[in-house]
């Protein structure tokens, strides 16, 4: 079951295993009752992640050895490829990250992002807690740069006094030029249709922002759900 829980601007919590086969919304809004879909000609389609071609194989994933505020169970995910890499057509994507534990309690943690040339373009202190997290860029940040990479940081910190005890994943985001042909493909599209031109294109960010907000809109309809275990299964994250 997911719990929306918005915490400041910048950053939600969602407490949920990764699996979102039942979702619902505690926030003001009513939560969306299901709903048939339009004819689509895309809608019967299978969502298929398509990995890209580039970046590396890197650590998402940082588990805690026990001290400070971080049990041996406590471990923080990044939700990107195994590269650790992804597109992006947005100027300000969003970030997401697991964050495993035993005790529901609120950690404190850092999120950085950098430009291709190291310079820091965001730093923030975050409050965070159990579930899935999503970090937002301020409204003054944006991705001017197409075709660049930028590389962020996520770090939840066990022990204030000793940064080195840290758990940090790290991966980078490229924003993707809108070329003809797949401002072609989006065009007037929104919904699952959009959603499986992502997946096409391997456009990450953009992809996995949009299935969490359609699950939020509705959470009682299975396409969804597994749409999630199929993106999850094509990066190796599945449960």
């Amino acid at each position: 079951m997911i719990f929306l829980n918005r915490i400041f601007v910048g950053i939600f919590a969602l407490p949920l295993a990764l699996n979102t086969s039942d979702l619902q919304v505690s926030d003001s809004r009513e939560t969306q009752p299901y709903r048939a879909f339009p004819d689509s000609e895309y809608i019967r389609e299978p969502l298929n992640f398509r990995l890209p071609d580039r970046g590396r194989p890197g650590d998402r994933t940082s588990q805690a050895g026990g001290r400070g505020n971080c049990t041996k169970d406590t471990q923080i995910t990044a939700l990107v490829p195994s590269q650790n890499w992804g597109y992006t057509l947005s100027d300000r994507p969003s970030f997401w990250f697991y964050l495993t534990a035993s005790k529901d309690s609120s950690w404190s943690a850092e999120f950085e992002l950098q430009d291709h040339q190291k310079n820091r373009l965001v730093e923030l202190s975050l409050t965070v807690n159990p579930g899935l997290i999503e970090v937002t860029l301020p409204e003054d940040i944006a991705l001017e740069a197409a075709e660049t990479n930028y590389s962020w940081r996520f770090s939840l910190i066990c022990e204030p006094s000793d940064r080195t005890g840290d758990l940090v994943v790290r991966g980078q985001v490229l924003k993707r030029e809108l070329d003809q042909d797949l401002q072609a493909q989006i065009r007037d599209k929104s919904g699952r249709d959009l959603a499986l031109i992502y997946a096409a294109n391997s456009i990450w960010f953009d992809l996995l922002t949009l299935l969490m907000q359609l699950q939020e809109e509705e959470p009682q309809n299975p396409l969804y759900t597994e749409d999630w275990q199929k993106l999850l299964e094509a990066i190796g994250l599945s449960q």
